[in-house]
């Protein structure tokens, strides 16, 4: 199989074509009802990369009762700008922003920011499929139902005990969306994986690898380029040819272990492990890694492509390097074909390169 004849080693997928705003939404500035695999494909963005909270804001020169005022708003950060700019365009509403990063070895990020009026009527649309901040959207509607329905005009009185419920919106929000150990989201960490997996022990190759409805690819695709990695990495081995050899394995790291577990179930192949590079600092959540193997990736990157903005050139050569290994097996043979070596080579070279973080990564 080519990168061309992926067509045919996969069903035709939705993209994200929704119906057109009518005229009256235009006007209005509104988010427009998605479709499912809209839906899914947002939610994936912001359990990975987005941010819901309440800000408090202090003006300079405008007069407030109490000296500020409190803004609900939807953040999305990443440094690829044509990821941003696909929420944008599927929303509607909101605003991008480019972020310069004063560190030199840093990217520089583009910033999706979205008020009021896109949490109202994105968050119940997406809510069903929202894993990690589900909880997080869950209050800020609650929030902004209570802002709705106790609004403050001009010069009228107070209501007794509205000032204690807005400040404790803006408290759990703020304690839900915090970093570390003190947070009050709740990770999974006691969930446990499906029986299927325990006990299956080691050196288990994909076999079960499910065909994902349409939502499902939007979602997994966003997920991972949030938080996946798609790689080789280059492990010593005396035993082998060269003192070392490829493993190709897709991974996708997070604090939240139900995250990983729902993508484990979804595919039907994998393993969810403690993250130990996340041990030992009391100001660090745990986290947790997805890790699935070459079998799995040959299944699951070509349901996915159509749908990945930030690692679809990543997949594109893993599933390059995948076909080209098994259309050349080397096992048994005695002398190795010209130029097999220096292709594998140059396919992990390449995805050695797209997979470095700061500036110039990427680059060849």
């Amino acid at each position: 199989m080519t990168l061309d004849d992926l067509a045919a080693y996969q069903t035709t997928l939705l993209q994200f074509v929704g119906p057109e705003k009518t005229t009256e939404q235009n006007a209005a500035g509104r988010v427009r009802p998605l479709t499912d695999v809209e839906k899914a494909w947002l939610a994936g963005v912001i359990d990975g990369e987005g941010s819901i909270f309440i800000t408090k804001i202090t003006p300079k020169t405008a007069h407030h009762r109490r000296g500020f005022y409190y803004s609900a708003r939807l953040e999305i950060a990443n440094s690829n700008p044509q990821f941003l700019l696909r929420v944008l365009e599927l929303l509607g509403k909101g605003s991008t922003s480019l972020n310069k990063e004063r560190r030199l070895d840093w990217k520089d990020k583009w910033q999706y920011t979205g008020y009021t009026t896109v949490l109202k009527q994105l968050l119940p649309q997406i809510l069903p499929y929202l894993v990690v901040k589900r909880k997080v959207a869950e209050k800020m509607l609650e929030y902004l139902a209570f802002a709705d329905a106790n609004q403050i005009d001009g010069p009228m009185d107070i209501p007794e005990g509205h000032y204690e419920k807005v400040d404790a919106f803006y408290h759990v929000i703020r304690k839900l969306n915090e970093k570390g150990s003190g947070g009050l989201r709740d990770n999974g960490d006691s969930m446990p994986l499906p029986a299927w997996v325990e006990g299956r022990g080691t050196g288990h190759r994909a076999k079960n690898c499910r065909t994902l409805t349409e939502p499902e690819r939007a979602w997994l695709a966003a997920i991972i380029d949030g938080e996946g990695t798609i790689m080789l990495s280059k492990r010593k081995c005396s035993a082998a040819r060269r003192g070392f050899y490829y493993i190709p394995s897709l991974e996708i790291t997070n604090s939240n272990k139900a995250l990983l577990i729902k993508i484990l179930v979804m595919i039907g192949e994998g393993g969810v492990y403690p993250d130990r590079r996340s041990e030992g600092n009391p100001r660090w959540k745990k986290k947790w890694i997805y890790n699935g193997s070459a079998g799995l990736m040959r299944v699951i990157l070509p349901q996915i492509l159509p749908f990945l903005i930030i690692k679809k050139e990543q997949a594109k050569t893993m599933l390059e390097y995948l076909q080209y290994v098994r259309d050349n097996p080397i096992v048994g043979l005695k002398v190795i074909p010209a130029g097999y070596y220096d292709r594998i080579d140059h396919l992990y070279m390449a995805l050695k390169k797209m997979n470095e973080k700061g500036k110039g990564a990427g680059i060849m």
